[in-house]
């Protein structure tokens, strides 16, 4: 009787304790029956099933009873047995914990396909599952299933947009499938997060990176790169290829170049590795022989004339400067160095044709307008100089070092509040991360954009 007792109020346990006390044998046969029965027999049928069974001529006082028996534990016993169907139940895994135990499975047997089908499972059942997402994302990039990788790591970057290595993997999964401006911008956005915790993807993501920069034309950002993977210790072909496109300044990626201009670039890739591990006698021996083998290769001089500028040597690069601008005259590159060459040296005269020239060719250049306008400011010519430094600050809003400048300009025009409020801005910048800390740079870093 214990089990019914536990199930039944305590009124409903008195009345069922005198009905057992003067019907003891029915008591027991009728309790053995309520527990053989199965959970689907209806209220309904109780009655009849008990008569059938035991109907040994009972006198209507004890079938009353007996009915009375039944209603009462019977009802009991259905509210226990739903009471343990709901717990069996929660005890089960449910459709989701199990799928997701599943395709975990089959990923760490290497079961690449039946893993990404039972993610995409997992995921209509779970949507917002970042977890699944990053899984289903990674076995797809390693099978070579871009597309759908980049949409994997879309939706993981906007689950968890803070995750550097899923804008890193975003951008590389958008790298093979071509799609360069976004492949780019997301590949730095993984860098300014934070590719920790991956040392593989910490080596290819800022190279691919890189590619891109060449790629787009901006060849002392992507030289920075590369320089950092080389100092790292990173050797590859492809790597050596790279840095020789970076530094003969041609815009293009490894697999667009003719074959035919394999070795030179080959050999300027050299340089550029000497370069980056500051080797400068092995680089400018590189350089030399170069120029004695291919003399009118565009940006040869250039690169040489840069290398000299790092080792002081200024008038000689100078030289090499002027002779790069009769091989690539529309190139306002060597006319930037040399009027910055000529700013630095506290030549601003002999800088302003220079810089005039570098602004006409390349009009939206802000580092040829913020040259200009600071050779104008050199000379007093404030009015220029602050529309220069204007149109710099136009096309690079970000820059620290325009910001200085402008400050200077203005309050050299007597604005003082412009003056202040872009002396503001520059402290601002030049606290982050990514600002300059001296407002002259280095010719690398003021020739960075083109």
């Amino acid at each position: 009787m214990g089990y019914f007792e536990n199930a039944l109020t305590r009124k409903q346990n008195q009345r069922l304790l005198r009905i057992s006390n003067n019907h003891p044998s029915w008591v027991h046969k009728f309790c053995g029956l309520l527990l053989s029965l199965p959970g689907t027999v209806r209220e309904s049928e109780w009655t009849s099933i008990f008569v059938k069974r035991f109907n040994m001529g009972l006198d209507s006082r004890t079938v009353a009873h007996v009915l009375l028996l039944f209603a009462l534990v019977a009802g009991a016993l259905g509210l226990a047995r739903q009471q343990a169907e709901v717990e069996h139940d929660a005890a089960r895994p449910g459709p989701f914990a199990a799928c997701s135990r599943q395709a975990q499975q089959a990923r760490e047997s290497d079961y690449t396909d039946q893993a990404i089908a039972v993610y995409q499972k997992c995921l209509r059942l779970k949507p917002d599952w970042d977890e699944g997402w990053w899984y289903l994302g990674t076995l797809n990039y390693d099978a070579g299933h871009y597309r759908e990788s980049l949409v994997a790591f879309r939706r993981v970057v906007k689950l968890r947009p803070s995750m550097g290595v899923a804008w890193a993997l975003l951008g590389l999964s958008e790298f093979e499938a071509q799609d360069y401006p976004a492949a780019l911008e997301h590949l730095a956005r993984g860098r300014s997060l934070g590719l920790t915790g991956d040392e593989q993807l910490a080596k290819v993501a800022p190279y691919h990176e890189a590619l891109l920069l060449v790629r787009r034309g901006e060849f002392e950002a992507a030289g920075k790169l590369f320089s950092v993977l080389v100092q790292q210790g990173v050797r590859s072909r492809d790597l050596r290829t790279a840095l020789g496109l970076s530094l003969l300044r041609v815009p293009l990626l490894p697999s667009q170049l003719d074959p035919s201009k394999d070795a030179l670039v080959d050999t300027a890739g050299g340089v550029g590795e000497s370069m980056a591990l500051r080797n400068y006698v092995q680089a400018e021996s590189g350089l030399r022989q170069m120029l004695a083998d291919f003399p009118q290769t565009p940006f040869l001089h250039y690169a040489y004339g840069t290398l000299l500028v790092r080792v002081g040597r200024m008038a000689e690069a100078a030289e090499e400067f002027q002779k790069e601008t009769k091989i690539t005259p529309d190139s306002s590159m060597p006319w930037l160095r040399l009027a910055y060459l000529a700013l630095t040296g506290d030549r601003p005269a002999e800088g302003l044709e220079t810089a005039q020239r570098a602004v006409r060719l390349s009009p939206t250049s802000s580092v040829a307008h913020y040259v200009l306008g600071r050779i104008y400011l050199k000379q007093r010519e404030t009015t220029s100089a602050v529309s220069e430094l204007e149109m710099a600050r136009q096309l690079e809003p970000l820059s620290a070092r325009v910001r200085y400048s402008l400050s200077q300009a203005y309050a050299q025009a007597g604005f003082k509040e412009k003056a202040a409020r872009e002396q503001g801005e520059f402290e601002r910048l030049n606290a982050q991360p990514s600002g300059n800390p001296e407002p002259l740079p280095d010719p690398d870093d003021a020739l960075e954009k083109q």
